[in-house]
């Protein structure tokens, strides 16, 4: 049995976090009309203070954060009980009794621990105690509750980044398709209407300001966020694909649909899947901080480390070559249909 790393461990939660706070969202807005965790990822950038204390000190919020706790629970408690989800699919997250134990206790304690994980501020301030209980990377509740978390060897996959690749798959989609499905059909936006057009057309402008805007987009808001550990790029991803989501669902319910289809369709895939290896990238930086914040804290030999981080690095730069490529070619095609 090899324990998970605390890497692999936190981009589990945050991809799971990320699909559950944008169906949270979606039902804030289908019940409350408004959502205040929603309104702190588009004005953090403005007033982080402000964002942060509408969602904890305010009636709205308060309910915003039962409906996304409530989600949570029902979501882990299922994962739990037929262990499908996505860290036990994509990591073979496994939860392992340290000692036999009867059923009927396994249940209450493994529910226990869903109570607390549920909860993002008391899981962070649980899984801070993986400091002290090094030995087996246990939280604080695993620690009383005998449990371990593992995973398979890392070494027996072929490459090291494929499960980060299928976490930003999860996290980019789900999180856009969701919002996607708010703005379109529970809070409609302002539809667009059709433009007159302008006769000025220069190509190497166009591509050029479209390309670096969207490699502004993945590098500086995507990549480096991994290291942040990753906090950068899941904050990032709600701004940019919320407002990503409100411009296209404005166009398809305005009078350009057809165009729609047309001019933005084609680049689509390309383009966001040149962001999701850029997400990728972050991941695998987050992990390779946290893997020798690991290895000091458990005095591990270096060895063990360098091998893992030789493989991982080549990858990610493997990883950011192709989202590059991928939005040259989205760019490409956005200017080619003009």
């Amino acid at each position: 049995m090899r324990l998970l790393d605390i890497g692999e461990r936190v981009i589990a939660y945050f991809t799971e976090q990320s699909f559950l706070v944008a169906l949270s969202i979606v039902i804030d807005f289908a019940i409350l009309d408004k959502s205040y965790v929603l309104g702190f990822f588009l004005s953090y950038k403005l007033n982080f203070i402000k964002g942060a204390m509408n969602v904890f000190t305010t009636q709205q919020g308060l309910l915003d954060l039962l409906i996304l706790y409530s989600v949570s629970l029902i979501y882990y408690s299922l994962e739990s009980l037929t262990n499908l989800g996505i860290g036990a699919t994509i990591f073979h997250k496994r939860l392992v009794f340290k000692y036999p134990i009867e059923s009927t206790s396994k249940y209450k304690l493994i529910f226990g621990r869903n109570l607390i994980k549920a909860f993002f501020l008391a899981e962070f301030i649980n899984f801070a105690f993986v400091l002290a209980f090094r030995k087996f990377l246990q939280t604080a509740y695993d620690r009383a509750a005998n449990l371990v978390v593992s995973g398979t060897d890392s070494d027996e996959r072929r490459f090291q980044g494929t499960p980060f690749l299928w976490s930003s798959i999860i996290m980019y989609y789900s999180t856009f398709g969701l919002f996607l499905i708010l703005y379109l059909f529970i809070f409609p936006v302002t539809p667009t209407p059709r433009g007159s057009g302008s006769s000025a057309f220069d190509p190497y402008t166009f591509f050029n300001e479209i390309f670096s805007n969207n490699l502004s987009l993945d590098l500086y808001q995507y990549v480096l966020g991994g290291f942040t550990l990753f906090v950068g790029t899941f904050v990032n991803l709600f701004n940019s694909n919320s407002l990503e989501t409100v411009v296209l669902s404005s166009l398809i319910t305005g009078s350009m649909t057809i165009s729609t289809l047309k001019y933005i369709l084609p680049q689509f895939i390309p383009e966001t899947m040149g962001y999701v290896f850029g997400i990728s990238v972050s991941m695998m930086i987050a992990d390779l901080i946290l893997g020798y914040f690991q290895s000091a804290l458990r005095t591990e030999k270096i060895s063990y480390f360098n091998h893992k981080s030789g493989r991982q690095i080549k990858e990610a730069i493997t990883f950011l070559g192709i989202s590059v490529v991928l939005l040259v070619i989205g760019a490409v095609i956005e200017t080619w249909v003009g």
